[in-house]
C-alpha cells in the first residue's frame, strides 16, 4: 500500500492584500497627523485654535451673561450703565471673562431689539476672514464670520 500525500493548501491571496491595505491605512494616518501638527505649530494654526478657544470661553459664558442682563432689567427697568453692574447677577470669573473679551455699549431705550450691546469687534481668524461675536438687546447672542469668497 501506497500512501498518498498530504494535500497542500495553497495561500489565499487575501491575507496579502489585507495586510498591504492595513499598511496603506497606517500610512496614511500617520501622514495625517504630520500635516495636522505642522499645521497647528504654525502662525495661522495658532490663531486658529487661539480663535477657536476664545469662541468656546465666550460661547459659555454668555448664555449666563445674557440671562443676569435680562434679570438686571427686569428688576431695574433698563440696561446697566457698565457690565461692573451685573456683578450680583453672575459669578466674578463669567463676568471678567466678558469684560477681558468684549466691548458693551448700553443701548438706547428706543433702540430696535436687533441693537449690538456687547461684541467683540472683527477679529482676523484664519485665510483672510473674520469672525465677531455679539450680543444683541433683545439677548440674543451671534457669533458672525466674515470670509473672502475669492483669493
Amino acid at each position: 500500500m501506497t500512501q498518498e500525500p498530504y494535500p497542500v493548501k495553497k495561500k489565499s491571496p487575501w491575507i496579502w492584500i489585507s495586510l498591504g491595505c492595513i499598511g496603506i491605512v497606517a500610512i496614511l494616518g500617520v501622514i495625517v497627523i504630520v500635516f495636522t501638527m505642522r499645521f497647528l505649530g504654525s502662525p495661522e494654526g495658532k490663531q486658529f485654535t487661539s480663535g477657536l478657544q476664545r469662541t468656546q470661553t465666550l460661547a459659555s459664558a454668555l448664555p449666563t451673561i445674557a440671562e443676569a442682563m435680562e434679570k438686571f432689567v427686569t428688576e431695574k427697568g433698563d440696561y446697566p450703565a457698565s457690565l461692573d453692574d451685573l456683578q450680583s447677577y453672575v459669578d466674578a470669573d463669567t463676568l471678567q471673562t466678558v469684560k477681558k473679551e468684549m466691548k458693551y455699549k448700553k443701548p438706547a431705550k428706543d433702540a430696535p431689539p436687533n441693537t449690538v450691546i456687547l461684541t467683540t469687534g472683527m477679529v482676523d481668524f484664519m485665510q483672510g476672514s473674520q469672525q465677531e461675536i455679539l450680543v444683541q438687546k433683545d439677548f440674543e447672542f451671534y457669533q458672525v464670520t466674515k470670509a473672502p469668497m475669492r483669493d
